[in-house]
């Protein structure tokens, strides 16, 4: 009789395991990947950097040139940065046929420089846009003169439809 009452148990829970990990639990995904997108603007690796070895002040520009996206509702901006220089900025201009350039984007400092990804969402955009940044890093009060820079790696726009 115990034997019995053993093996009722042990099918019991082998089949309630099997329902409970068969349920209905569904992985989700960020918003962006539910969507239907395209790699539109690719520049992997080192995109800009600034650096100085004084107390100087250096700004360095990077452009993307002229990027069609006329075919989607919405574009994302991702890339990275990384700084070792507390009064770093990185910002993000954006330019149409229709505006002359508007800064889309701001970070500065370097805890939030350094976290691991910057996204921009731009609704609507133009058919065509020219994107420029500007990499900012300066020098420290403390008035030691040690090697300060800033990095942005890996920008790329993708196309949401």
């Amino acid at each position: 009789m115990f034997k019995k009452i053993l093996k009722s148990f042990s099918a019991l829970l082998i089949l309630s395991t099997l329902f409970y990990s068969c349920g209905e639990q569904q992985i989700t995904q960020p918003p962006i990947f539910k969507q239907q997108k395209a790699v539109i603007y690719e520049k992997l690796g080192l995109v800009a950097m600034a650096s100085t070895e004084n107390l100087y002040q250096l700004a360095v520009d990077f452009s993307t040139g002229q990027v069609n996206v006329n075919d989607f509702k919405k574009i994302r901006i991702v890339f990275t940065c990384e700084s070792n220089s507390i009064e770093s900025t990185v910002r993000l201009f954006l330019s149409t046929d229709n505006i002359t350039s508007r800064e889309v984007y701001t970070v500065s400092g370097i805890n939030d420089l350094n976290k691991t990804d910057h996204a921009i969402d731009i609704e609507e955009p133009a058919e065509k846009i020219w994107l420029n940044m500007i990499v900012n890093v300066s020098g420290s009060n403390a008035g030691d003169a040690s090697y300060l820079y800033t990095k942005v790696n890996d920008f790329v726009i993708y196309g949401i439809k």
